[in-house]
């Protein structure tokens, strides 16, 4: 299978000036922040009122963006842990909040069946955009590499792409019926491609020019597909699954390339590095693993949480020096 790595994202994640980091999202209400590379935990992330869905890393390296079931989406300093904006308009759990790639405003998706959109700079809590659609609980929620779209997944069988500054609907894309659960919707990084994941235990490939279907990934049997990831290459899409097992595939053929054993629960999502080199999967047994790509072997588990984990994905963050910020979390933390 070999490296997913490219010369410009592996200068990137070996800058003298950032380091490779993994988030997680627990039903514990918190969220961690990792050192990819010690396995360090190095931040813990307390406030939410109740399980946290969702957790992502600013593009700038600076601010952590959590949702959850307590209705509310929180922005936090990841250099201190602490929570610097609440953004609370949802009248139901919110299911996952995700920053766009300019750093400018932030998305959610919620269980009152919308997606928001907000902009970071006002810090007013008032939501200038509204996308409504979907008939049932909207699920997951991302921009497109370019911030011109926003791709929604929801337990209504679609997957729908919007203008994320009007909030209008430019296409839908019809995973499965009314009664097919769709858990989660990416972009492959040139935002050509979209794949969605379902109960129906399959992930879809769709070109996002005019949502025509161009693969189906069928291999998992006994469980929902409920997160998939392209490698930053896009050649390659990893899927995760309630059956205990994450699959690794060839986009352009549709076909398997790998399985990875990864957990004895249901996995919760999946995702690979910046610089295609790891490859990190979240489990309901409250741990994050992280695998080495070039030889499919988990070389780390995360440990921590004291509850199933929902979500994991990682981040670049600016590196500990003498002239920077400390990290490591305040006293008050150690225990959490």
């Amino acid at each position: 299978m070999g490296s997913y790595s490219s010369p410009g994202e592996v200068e990137a994640v070996n800058s003298h000036s950032t380091e490779l980091c993994v988030v997680t999202a627990s039903d514990d209400k918190t969220a961690r922040l990792w050192i990819a590379e010690s396995g360090e935990c190095r931040l813990v992330f307390i406030g939410h009122e109740g399980m946290v869905n969702s957790v992502a890393v600013s593009s700038d390296g600076q601010s952590l963006l959590t949702s959850s079931e307590d209705r509310t989406a929180k922005l936090w300093d990841i250099r201190t842990g602490e929570c610097t904006f609440t953004f609370s308009a949802h009248e139901d759990t919110v299911n996952c909040a995700a920053f766009s790639h300019n750093g400018g405003f932030i998305a959610t998706a919620s269980e009152d069946c919308t997606a928001k959109v907000w902009s970071i700079a006002s810090k007013d809590g008032v939501c200038p955009t509204v996308c409504k659609g979907h008939e049932e609980p909207v699920k997951c929620v991302v921009f497109s590499p370019d911030d011109s779209l926003l791709a929604t997944a929801a337990f209504d069988g679609t997957a729908c792409l919007w203008d994320p500054w009007s909030g209008s609907l430019k296409l839908k894309l019809q995973h499965g019926d009314g009664d097919t659960w769709v858990h989660s919707v990416a972009f492959s990084s040139d935002g050509q491609l979209a794949v969605t994941t379902s109960d129906d235990r399959k992930a879809k490939i769709w070109r996002v020019e005019d949502g025509q279907q161009l693969q189906v990934l069928a291999g998992h049997h006994q469980g929902s597909v409920v997160s998939a990831s392209f490698s930053p290459d896009r050649q390659h899409v990893l899927t995760a699954s309630a059956d205990h097992v994450a699959m690794l595939w060839s986009v352009e053929a549709g076909e398997k390339i790998a399985t990875l054993k990864a957990a004895e629960e249901s996995l919760t999502s999946a995702a690979f590095s910046p610089d295609a080199q790891l490859l990190a999967i979240s489990s309901f047994d409250g741990t994050a693993q992280l695998w080495c790509a070039s030889d499919l072997k988990c070389n780390q588990i995360l440990k921590g949480h004291d509850g199933p984990l929902r979500c994991v994905a990682f981040g670049l963050i600016p590196s500990i020096s003498d002239d920077r910020p400390d990290f490591s979390p305040p006293s008050r933390r150690d225990a959490a």
